[in-house]
């Protein structure tokens, strides 16, 4: 015991000496927030919606816990967020500065310094609530608006939120980073003739004037970058009990059956790994200039109408963004270096959905499809470029700068060889342990090793031979294409390859039927 004290008092020197912001960014590379030291128990957000002005006007609630003895200070992260009131626990507290203390504004926005009248002392909890307004340019990030000319409708405007990966910090002053993870409430008020949706569940819904006041409530901790808005010209449609389609009317009969599998996915998973924890399950079709593919938004997907194609034949986006209610938004990774964990894990799922729903070879074409993705990719970037990495480094760059195929289909391919040594049923028996483990935490790529290691060693009698057969070295750390990959060789895989290879080589093969 004694020596445990001096090596935790030897610990603290060095945190003393190297300064605090220094701890900071050991925990975050991307957040300015003082993680270690604070935490976000639950934040409630009351905004107008102003579409004359772009932007955002009112102010955040912040419940928070001090971590250590003695807080002084909390650093919240922003981007072009104009101040204008402080209070700490129903008082005035002028002791506030925005800085930028790393010189990455371009990067990481600023950090909202604020001095706490009294020093906190550990595990005490406190409120900081924050007036303020978001900025409008055309730099903006995080937040879009967009005239009635880029809706469907054509006649109402339209504005939502993309906060993945760190701009939430352009909506709110708070702890933007996956390592905390929080409950939350919102209050969004915009037109009467206009409607706002969040990612929580409808509380309520009232007229008050001119203005529409509608309240939603995420009861699940969730990280920061799953806080999104959308308002606009947005109508419902249900599908089943739990899920519905909702957008501009526009569309929304087609939404609703060219996704009307999305109850089914659910089902799928559920049988196989665990429960829908999130009760309902909304999809909002965004407007055609919605830039994105899809947006994991709990109860509510962000979704391009791109995917209604008249077949059915892209609701995987969907499968993919429903599989995230397990693996992103219920068990998420720690930081951005790890973010292999919530999309390679979620293509596990979205190919279970898919192999239980159309069998295994559309599976495996599909997974092969997208193996020529990092392929291409890794042909273009190079194969010893970083952003080839299972684990990247993202300080003093954008997480987005590294978020390509290879987090999606890396991750895949090394979660299906796992698979290839266990057995289909041992993974699923893993995957369900996982889940259960961390549901509602943050891990990283390390806690999920030493899990999985303990599930092998503790289920197999050869498992510690299972186990050194994963080179974790070059998976995880190593650049260039995966070091193992599924069999591709089926005919539906094969035949339509010959025939390119055939057109590419300028001939035009008289037998091609043979090839379907």
């Amino acid at each position: 015991p004694m020596k445990l004290q001096w090596f935790v008092l030897f610990l603290g020197m060095i945190w003393v000496a190297a300064g605090k912001d220094a701890w900071v960014q050991n925990i975050d590379t991307n957040s300015y927030s003082n993680l270690g030291e604070v935490s976000t128990t639950h934040f409630s957000v009351d905004w107008v919606i102003d579409f004359e002005n772009k932007i955002l006007d009112g102010f955040i609630l912040l419940n928070m816990k001090a971590e250590l003895d003695g807080l002084k200070w909390v650093y919240l992260d922003i981007r072009k967020i104009n101040i204008a009131k402080i209070e700490c626990d129903g008082e005035k507290n002028d002791h506030f500065e925005v800085d930028d203390p790393y010189k990455m504004k371009d990067v990481l926005g600023e950090r909202l310094a604020i001095k706490l009248k009294k020093t906190m002392k550990y595990s005490q909890k406190f409120q900081l609530k924050i007036y303020y307004t978001t900025t409008y340019d055309i730099t903006s990030m995080g937040i879009s608006w967009m005239g009635p000319a880029l809706t469907a409708g054509k006649k109402y405007p339209y504005m939502y939120t993309q906060a993945e990966a760190i701009n939430a910090r352009a909506m709110a002053p708070l702890q933007d980073s996956p390592f905390r993870k929080s409950t939350f409430d919102a209050t969004l008020r915009v037109k009467k003739e206009l409607f706002a949706v969040a990612s929580g569940i409808l509380q309520s819904n009232e007229e008050s004037g001119d203005m529409r006041i509608v309240k939603y409530k995420q009861s699940i901790p969730v990280p920061s970058y799953l806080l999104a808005i959308a308002a606009g010209n947005i109508h419902k449609k249900q599908m089943t009990s739990r899920t519905a389609v909702l957008g501009e009317p526009e569309n929304l009969e087609q939404a609703a059956w060219e996704l009307s599998n999305a109850d089914k996915f659910i089902q799928v998973v559920e049988k196989y790994i665990l429960p829908y924890v999130w009760g309902e399950y909304g999809i909002l079709m965004m407007p055609p200039s919605y830039p994105e593919g899809g947006m994991e938004n709990p109860y509510m997907t962000f979704a391009n109408p791109a995917i209604l194609v008249g077949d059915k034949s892209s609701e995987f986006v969907i499968a993919h963004e429903i599989s995230h209610s397990w693996t992103g938004n219920l068990v998420t990774a720690r930081d951005w270096n790890d973010f292999w964990l919530n999309e390679g894990f979620t293509v596990y799922l979205e190919r279970l959905i898919l192999e239980k729903i159309y069998g295994k070879t559309i599976t495996l074409l599909k997974a092969y499809v997208r193996y020529t993705y990092i392929q291409n990719y890794i042909n273009s970037v190079g194969e010893d470029h970083p952003y080839t990495k299972l684990v990247t480094d993202d300080y003093k760059r954008k997480p987005e700068d590294s978020m390509n195929w290879i987090p999606y289909e890396k991750g895949y391919m090394l979660l299906k060889f796992i698979e290839s040594l266990i057995g289909v049923d041992y993974m699923h028996k893993f995957m369900r342990g996982y889940i259960t483990t961390f549901m509602y935490k943050s891990v990283t790529t390390e806690m999920m090793k030493d899990y999985l290691m303990k599930f092998i060693l503790g289920n197999f009698n050869n498992g510690k031979e299972i186990w050194e057969k994963i080179d974790w070295e070059t998976w995880l750390y190593g650049t260039g294409m995966p070091i193992w990959s599924l069999d591709w060789n089926i005919p539906q895989i094969q035949n339509p390859i010959k025939l390119a290879e055939k057109y590419l080589n300028g001939e035009t093969p008289k037998e091609f039927k043979k090839f379907e």
